[in-house]
């Protein structure tokens, strides 16, 4: 979850979840604000990580990685690995090509190398920082 850091008219400091806008830490609360700041560090730099590599993390049986670096993992596979279909809802693997429930062709989504920004493929250059796909 990314964290946006926003000043009240009352120059008190509230903090909102970046996609939801909702309410997350209020004042006091640097503590977990560290932690946060230190997951969403964690998860821009696996975003950046190969499949295979995240597949590692996790599936870690030794313990190398934390409890928290293996849910990023994991969450970002997810991200990568699936695809909800826009006119149903249903979750399928990405590489289908038409929703196994209600037909619908499905939008395939790509990740930029450069500046991991995720959008729909459409093209052949990233529509955030114009690096050729």
């Amino acid at each position: 979850m990314k964290l946006k850091r926003v000043v009240k008219k009352d120059g008190s400091i509230i903090f909102l979840n970046a996609e939801t806008n909702q309410e997350v830490f209020i004042n006091g609360y640097t503590k977990k604000l560290d932690s946060m700041d230190k997951l969403n560090k964690l998860r821009e730099s696996y975003l950046g990580y190969e499949t295979e590599k995240l597949i590692t993390i996790a599936n870690d049986k030794i313990g190398d990685y934390t409890k928290e670096a293996i849910a990023i993992a994991k969450e970002i596979l997810e991200e990568r690995l699936y695809i909800n279909c826009k006119s149903c809802g249903l979750k399928m693997p990405s590489h289908f090509q038409f929703c196994n429930n209600c037909g619908a062709k499905i939008t395939k989504r790509r990740t930029c190398k450069k500046c991991n920004y995720v959008f729909e493929l459409n093209g052949n250059f990233c529509p955030n920082c114009g690096d050729k796909i």
